[in-house]
């Protein structure tokens, strides 16, 4: 202690003096520099944030395939774009705070499913139906990757319609068979009359 104690009356007494002074003066003035630039590395770091977050916000909402953003472990909707409202049936704002079963998005045994097959926090290409709010079925293909957020860990999928494509492959199915099972001989016309 008493080592101390004379360390610290040394300094004291150091810096009382002149040149004492003008290093603590240049100390200080070196310091502020460097707080300053600290501080606008700081801003242009949180401007380029910003404008990153403006970027991806755009890129979400802009999307022609469907996107949400809902919370792992109750299926709460955290955001969703336009595209995911219409392929629900549902306006965007009617969507938000709600699970994806209430709106029946999704059932309980197909959200297990889901988080059952999402090997290493994802899952490509899942196939199962949903009930638009209109009571209409559709047939959806999910793609989701698990994600980090300020709520907690979240599921950030993409959804496409395939109703008519499923739709379309039955028609065809329905027309191979009639054409296969025919005993009279069938010739196919596109619009310009070509066989």
């Amino acid at each position: 202690a008493y080592e101390r104690a004379s360390s610290i009356a040394a300094l004291l007494v150091f810096v009382g003096t002149g040149f004492g002074i003008s290093l603590f003066q240049e100390y200080l003035r070196r310091s502020r520099q460097k707080l300053a630039h600290e501080i606008e590395e700081r801003r242009r770091v949180e401007a380029a944030l910003r404008q990153s977050e403006a970027k991806l916000s755009k890129i979400f909402h802009l999307s022609p395939v469907g996107l949400s953003l809902t919370r792992l472990d109750n299926g709460q909707i955290l955001d969703a774009n336009a595209a995911f409202a219409h392929l629900a049936g549902y306006k965007r704002e009617e969507m938000i705070g709600r699970t994806v079963i209430e709106l029946g998005l999704n059932t309980p045994a197909t959200r297990d499913m889901l988080l059952r097959n999402m090997q290493h926090g994802h899952v490509e290409n899942f196939e199962f139906t949903i009930t638009r709010r209109s009571g209409e079925v559709r047939s959806w293909l999910l793609s989701a990757e698990t994600t980090e957020m300020e709520e907690g860990p979240c599921l950030l999928a993409t959804v496409v319609d395939l109703t008519a494509i499923k739709e379309a492959e039955r028609e065809r199915a329905f027309l191979s068979v009639i054409v296969q099972s025919s005993h009279d001989a069938i010739v196919s016309i596109d619009f310009d009359g070509r066989i």
